[in-house]
């Protein structure tokens, strides 16, 4: 539960890298935590490096999040089968 945060691109760069270590991970909520398109990109490929994660759902609403950051999602979301 990270929403409210304002997290830093350092922050989203930490979150990818220990996406990719993660294991059992079911729920991730980035909502109104000044999300967008760059971060979320970083996010997505976090998330595409992490072809196992057990993700069922992502919380990414109240954020500035356009057409390109849905698209870096688009690999990932495509993959999942959880």
């Amino acid at each position: 539960e990270l929403s409210g945060l304002k997290l830093r691109l350092l922050d989203y760069q930490a979150l990818a890298g220990g996406l990719v270590a993660s294991t059992n991970l079911a729920s991730l909520v980035l909502e109104n935590s000044e999300l967008d398109d760059e971060k979320l990109a970083i996010i997505g490929a976090g998330l595409e490096r992490a072809p196992d994660l057990p993700l069922k759902k992502l919380y990414l609403r109240s954020n500035q999040v356009g057409d390109q950051g849905v698209s870096a999602l688009c690999p990932f979301l495509q993959a999942n089968t959880s």
